[in-house]
């Protein structure tokens, strides 16, 4: 009999959307794309990390159709999960502003937190992995073997 294994729940930061919206033909991102849009992946988030992927996506020069189904995943109950109420996780890196990921990433207890940002790689003796895109889809990959 075979075991299933849990639907690892992820926590994404905004420069993850920018970078596929910009290079949609990039392999990492795209397969975390890819795995959230068929359910294989759960992407954990908080309000203020809606509020900044909405405000940055809405700037950027791409078709709207390509941000709106990105906004359409983020407000999908069935692949997204939405966490209220984010306490501190006094946690603390360089940028002040991605503190919020790290704080989610706690509460959630999430598998990982993809970034390519250094500052999120930065931190020291942080509970969650910290990767970027390519090297968590490695890791999956090979967890099936």
């Amino acid at each position: 009999m075979s075991q299933s294994v849990p639907t690892p729940r992820i926590v994404i930061d905004t420069n993850l959307l920018v970078g596929h919206l910009f290079r949609p033909e990039a392999p990492g991102p795209a397969e975390i794309l890819e795995r959230w849009r068929t359910g294989r992946v759960r992407v954990c988030v908080s309000p203020p990390v809606v509020r900044e992927i909405r405000a940055t996506l809405r700037r950027l020069p791409v078709p709207a159709r390509r941000k709106q189904a990105l906004f359409d995943l983020l407000e999908d109950p069935e692949r997204t999960e939405q966490l209220d109420g984010i306490p501190d996780s006094g946690f603390r890196c360089s940028d002040v502003s991605d503190e919020k990921f790290l704080h989610l990433a706690v509460a959630a207890d999430a598998d990982a937190l993809i970034t390519s940002d250094r500052a999120l790689h930065a931190v020291a003796d942080f509970p969650v992995p910290v990767m970027k895109s390519g090297q968590w889809v490695r890791s999956q990959d090979r967890c099936k073997d």
